[in-house]
């Protein structure tokens, strides 16, 4: 056996953050309840609530599309992929408004016991407390992901960076993912967590990251000016849909995990993703070379195994000709394969981590 640990991939998707974000069917919703929150400190100058009609508009055009995702899909190919016109602009900015709200604590303001009714009618946790348990058990001494495992996400939440936060509370959620190598607007080769869909956070006009460990009144000011009309231009998304082909960093990272970690990836672990068919022209060349593969785990609810073996095999015929897919319905924990654990070099994953 060599001792050489083996190189094991990642891939995520939204179900990596079950317990943290809302799944499709609850995001009407749960944008209600940040709209309603929103409204709750903002008056006009009769002092009445100022109502985001445009934005409740939105969200009745999103309950009739099978996901929001659909509903961006289909601005872009409406207004002939015209990535700054402003329905497709708005739709980003519902969407990163959103993750932004679900993963901050301290929703302050003026009055905290609207959002301490909130908070007590959801179940989950802002932090899915699964990144926790994978990152303290496999992280180096300096707070870093093994140079053996590389982590690809659909996901544009910043649930990996809260998870490492914790570690280094005195830097914003960007830095720490800087830290982590996530240049969020940099190309860069070398790193080992790539965001296949970008992040959902927002630059504002004079380029400037903004604290995404807070919600505080600069955030809150920054959302209502941002869902209140359609054509406000304060700031952008980092969001970097699959299907958009302006992005240098977006297609720069898809190529590197197409051309490079993939490939030379030993192992595989598929965690909560579903490979949907907006999504599917970057995974045909994800898994079009994988024949330094020995296995690829899925992780996922039992009821799905079937659906994804499927899209599996049109995405890849090899994968289960070569009978390469195992399954792990067990989803209290991210999978870490024995594989791992197997290797003659086991210190390697010890003794670094204090």
């Amino acid at each position: 056996m060599s001792n050489k640990p083996p190189k094991i991939t990642y891939l995520l998707g939204a179900g990596a953050s079950y317990n943290a974000l809302p799944i499709v069917s609850e995001i009407p919703n749960k944008l209600r309840e940040m709209k309603e929150y929103i409204e709750q400190f903002n008056f006009d100058k009769t002092g009445e609530h100022i109502k985001l009609d445009v934005l409740e508009n939105e969200i009745n055009l999103i309950e009739k599309h099978a996901s929001i995702d659909t509903l961006a899909r289909k601005y872009w190919l409406k207004h002939q992929k015209n990535f700054i016109h402003e329905d497709y602009l708005y739709i980003k900015n519902i969407i990163t408004c959103l993750i932004i709200f679900c993963q901050l604590e301290s929703k302050i303001l003026n009055n905290q016991s609207h959002f301490d009714k909130l908070k007590k009618e959801n179940k989950k946790y802002l932090l899915d407390p699964r990144y926790d348990a994978f990152f303290s058990a496999i992280i180096t001494e300096n707070y870093q992901l093994p140079s053996n495992i590389n982590i690809l996400s659909w996901n544009y939440d910043f649930q990996i960076e809260k998870s490492f936060n914790f570690f280094m509370p005195e830097k914003t959620l960007m830095e720490t993912g800087n830290h982590l190598g996530i240049d969020y607007d940099i190309i860069n080769y070398l790193r080992n967590i790539i965001k296949l869909n970008g992040t959902g956070f927002f630059v504002n006009k004079v380029n400037q990251q903004l604290n995404y460990n807070e919600y505080k009144d600069e955030l809150h000011e920054l959302f209502f000016n941002l869902l209140n009309k359609k054509s406000s231009s304060q700031a952008y998304s980092g969001i970097k849909f699959a299907w958009e082909t302006n992005s240098d960093l977006a297609i720069s990272n898809r190529e590197n995990a197409a051309n490079n970690i993939i490939p030379e990836s030993d192992y595989i672990v598929i965690i909560g993703y579903s490979f949907p068919i907006f999504n599917r022209e970057v995974d045909i060349k994800l898994f079009e070379n994988i024949s330094n593969c020995k296995a690829i785990y899925i992780q996922d609810r039992i009821e799905r195994i079937e659906l994804i073996k499927n899209q599996l095999d049109s995405i890849n015929p090899k994968i289960n000709q070569n009978n390469l897919v195992k399954y792990q319905t067990n989803l209290d924990q991210f999978l870490i394969p024995n594989e791992l654990w197997a290797s003659q070099d086991k210190e390697y994953f010890f003794v670094k981590i204090k």
